[in-house]
């Protein structure tokens, strides 16, 4: 076999684990999806720009009350502005994301 016939085998062998994967995959998100539908816990909505507007303002909002509760039970260590941490049991702090922090990582990565 010539190393043009290898490599042509091989992008076939490719493109049929492609397919395969594809299916698989389209298949396990249908199968999520009808076990999520049934779920009394979901409520489904349609999506506009201005529910999503909504939804990320409703989440930086309970995500500011969930820290602002733990200011005073000693969880929370740090002062201003994008330089706050959480303490941890093991001695460890990581970064609180503000409501506008645009990196969403808070350990205050990249």
């Amino acid at each position: 076999s010539s190393p043009q016939t290898v490599l042509h085998r091989m992008d076939e062998e490719l493109l049929v684990f492609l397919r395969v994967f594809q299916s698989a995959s389209r298949n396990f998100a249908q199968r999520q999806l009808k076990q999520f539908r049934r779920e009394p816990f979901f409520h489904w909505v349609s999506w506009s720009p201005s529910l999503a507007d909504a939804v990320e303002k409703e989440l930086g909002m309970r995500r500011d009350s969930f820290w602002a509760e733990r200011i005073g039970d000693g969880r929370y260590a740090g002062g201003g502005e994008g330089n706050s941490a959480i303490a941890h049991a093991d001695g460890k702090q990581s970064r609180v994301p503000s409501s506008d922090d645009s990196r969403g990582n808070a350990e205050g990565g990249t």
